[in-house]
């Protein structure tokens, strides 16, 4: 669990006893013989129902999602498993945040349209859970990005830039693939000092999590490219396969050549950037 589910899974415990308590304490108002003992009994049983009704919530989900968990566990993001998605999404059986990784996961597979239109189907900003919207907006932005359609990706970025930096300080790991996306939107402003920024908090994200130990080397690579140091990309390329490579935390078999993939995709994008931005302005 990252800090961001402890702290909302805690806000929605908090909140839920506080509830019961002013429904109590008007209730105890009203009937002398309410006491402290019974109020306590009660907050207790109605606590095991909350913590019933979650679990069953928990359960048809995961009977929901039974398909595609089974193969994204034996082959991770692959055709079979967006497919598997894909009938869960016509059935409308995808909850926000699933929707979002729906998108994702297509975006990984470079399948760019059928990304943007789960996206587009996905309720708006305003109907997004505090843990989704953030996704969300990330999303969006990384889509735009693969498309160039750099001024839309920066745009969302400006307008989201605070609430995403806050929120994804508590995603761990998970963060590393924001700072990616937070850099190239600096740095296609030629701002590669708040660029660098992104990368060192990318490598504080992951330090605690070997199997992101790729991602500061992997954005150092795209901002040595995106300057035209060709050299020093190189050497970051290698550096960051290599992590990718020897890293021995994996928790699935295919996670190596996973995010060796996702290595090429983000130094492609980065050349296409270099391209579309920096070399045609030149010209």
């Amino acid at each position: 669990m990252t800090k961001n589910s402890i702290k909302y899974a805690s806000i929605i415990v908090f909140g839920y006893n506080a509830v019961l308590g002013i429904i109590f304490a008007v209730f105890c108002s009203q009937d002398e013989q309410f006491d402290y003992k019974t109020f306590r009994t009660c907050l207790a049983m109605f606590n095991g129902v909350g913590a019933a009704f979650i679990f069953a919530w928990i359960v048809k989900i995961m009977f929901v999602q039974r398909e595609s968990l089974k193969i994204f566990k034996a082959k991770g993001i692959c055709p079979e498993y967006v497919d598997a998605l894909r009938k869960q999404f016509v059935k409308n059986k995808l909850s926000n945040i699933q929707l979002v990784n729906y998108a994702n996961a297509l975006c990984f597979l470079e399948r760019y349209d059928e990304a943007e239109q789960v996206l587009n189907r996905t309720p708006g900003e305003s109907l997004q859970g505090p843990l989704s919207k953030p996704w969300y907006y990330k999303t969006y932005i990384w889509l735009y990005l693969c498309t160039g359609r750099y001024r839309q990706a920066l745009d969302i970025f400006d307008a989201s830039r605070g609430q995403l930096e806050k929120f994804f300080c508590g995603e761990g790991g998970s963060a590393c693939s924001f700072y990616d996306d937070a850099a190239l939107c600096s740095a296609i402003r030629r701002d590669f000092q708040t660029a660098e920024g992104f990368r060192i908090k990318a490598a504080e994200a992951a330090a605690a999590h070997p199997d992101r130990a790729h991602s500061p080397y992997m954005i150092m690579a795209e901002l040595f490219i995106l300057d035209g140091n060709e050299f020093e990309a190189q050497r970051a390329i290698e550096a960051a396969r290599q992590a990718a490579i020897n890293c021995q935390k994996y928790k699935y078999p295919w996670q190596r050549d996973s995010v060796l993939h996702s290595l090429d995709i983000s130094f492609a994008l980065a050349r296409k950037i270099r391209h579309d931005v920096f070399e045609s302005q030149m010209q």
